[in-house]
């Protein structure tokens, strides 16, 4: 962005220059016109040679300020092209700084993240040493059935339901 800006600041101001170049080559060329059409007046001889030079003057001149409405027509393109250039440089600007701010965010969720799965992971490990010191006893009428899928409760024995626990013991592992 910053290279396009400067590309486009560099051909206005030498746009600008060439404009400058051909308003200057407008002005000499109209003093050749008329020392041309003077030189017409004072000699009759010469008369048939300034003529066909004083044409092709005059053609300059008429380039020239041909030229230089180009050079104008251009500049007038360019200008909001270069503004529209600094324009976008400002908001890609923004946007490296949202993303650069979104990234730190990211980086704060993931170290969260981490430390709820190590919390989770140290809770595991607990609760995976609690075990039921007597048997069972199933309150009258509430059918009892061992957990089948993983977990602390498979890997140590059924525990029995809500209410029905007499003690819990802590092991050390």
């Amino acid at each position: 962005m910053e290279t396009g800006l400067t590309v486009a600041q560099s051909a206005a101001a030498s746009l600008d220059r060439v404009g400058a170049a051909i308003a200057t080559t407008t002005s000499v060329a109209e003093e050749l016109a008329a020392h041309a059409r003077e030189m017409r007046d004072a000699s009759t001889h010469v008369t048939e040679n300034l003529a066909t030079e004083a044409a092709a003057v005059e053609e300059n001149a008429a380039a020239a300020s041909e030229m230089r409405a180009t050079t104008n027509f251009i500049t007038a393109a360019i200008v909001p092209v270069a503004a529209t250039a600094k324009e976008q440089s400002a908001a890609a600007q923004q946007s490296a700084r949202s993303t650069a701010d979104l990234a730190g965010e990211l980086q704060a969720i993931d170290a969260t993240a981490e430390a709820l799965r190590d919390q989770a992971e140290a809770l595991r490990g607990l609760v995976t040493h609690f075990v039921v010191d007597d048997e069972p006893q199933h309150a009258p009428g509430v059918p009892f059935a061992a957990p089948t899928g993983p977990g602390p409760a498979s890997r140590r024995g059924a525990v029995p339901p809500a209410g029905v626990l007499k003690e819990l013991s802590f092991r050390a592992p």
